[in-house]
């Protein structure tokens, strides 16, 4: 009879030893916290696929009504986050000394696809993350967010666009209209006031490295004997006081960098046209 006991009573502490430590009954780590409730909030944006330079709007949203205080209280930082293909991560900040970014827009610049999510910090600490969103960004049109055939006809037409991720790149264009040519300016936005030919020299290589990271190398690059020849012999738009410094062709369009002088200072264009409009 004692033999029996003991067996049944070895039987129940493997068993509760067994339940310990089986995977499925442990409970996940959760990450250290301070001593503060946590307000959940979402992430929403109006639309996930779009086109480059295409404006987003993004907005956040809480759980809960709640007051500035209460979001204060609970989180030193809200930040967007967008991470890109390559897994590089660019962030802004919602939450400033005496300000909250409930809602905002933005234009990507560069084709991708895209993960974004809100997080919140505590005593730089991350005590909570929304759900993330996968943002598709395409670069399928003649060229940039443009097709040759949906421009206004006769009209010119003055644009910008908000980069909140990297403000010192946002890209203003003109679109310009005349009896049988098309064609569009874009250019970098001096957003700091910096000196106009400093910007110049440096907004000219930006500008040439956005051009050669989404059309590839140039067909007449920098310094090449027929660059000049090749500008004024092909594009519609010529300027005549323009010095050309790189030509692209796609199989929908031509294009060009271009420095050209206002004045007493410069200014550097990427200018673009339908391929066909001189040919």
């Amino acid at each position: 009879m004692k033999s029996v006991f003991v067996c049944l009573l070895s039987l129940l502490l493997l068993a509760g030893c067994g339940n310990d430590s089986a995977p499925w009954a442990e409970e996940p780590e959760q990450p250290e916290q301070p001593d503060k409730k946590v307000l959940p909030f979402s992430l929403k944006a109006d639309v996930t696929d779009v086109h480059l330079l295409e404006m987003m709007k993004f907005s956040i949203t809480f759980d809960i009504t709640m007051t500035m205080a209460e979001v204060r209280d609970c989180y030193d930082h809200l930040e967007w986050v967008v991470t890109d293909d390559d897994g590089k991560e660019l962030t802004h900040s919602l939450l400033g000394e005496n300000s909250f970014m409930f809602s905002w827009g933005h234009c990507f610049h560069y084709p991708g696809t895209f993960t974004s999510y809100l997080r919140g910090s505590k005593e730089d600490k991350v005590v909570y993350q929304s759900k993330t969103l996968t943002l598709n960004v395409a670069a399928d049109r003649d060229f940039l967010g443009w097709n040759w055939n949906e421009l206004p006809g006769n009209t010119n037409v003055a644009n910008g666009y908000v980069n909140i991720l990297n403000p010192d790149f946002e890209l203003c264009s003109v679109t310009l209209a005349q009896e049988g040519k098309q064609g569009i300016y874009v250019s970098l936005f001096n957003s700091k006031a910096e000196e106009e030919n400093a910007f110049c020299k440096r907004s000219s290589e930006k500008l040439y490295r956005y051009m050669t990271d989404i059309y590839g190398s140039p067909v007449v690059d920098k310094d090449g004997a027929d660059l000049d020849e090749t500008y004024r012999a092909e594009f519609a738009y010529c300027l005549s006081d323009a010095k050309p410094l790189a030509i692209w062709k796609t199989e929908s369009s031509r294009m060009v960098l271009l420095e050209v002088p206002v004045e007493d200072w410069k200014m550097a264009r990427i200018f673009a046209e339908p391929l066909l409009s001189k040919e």
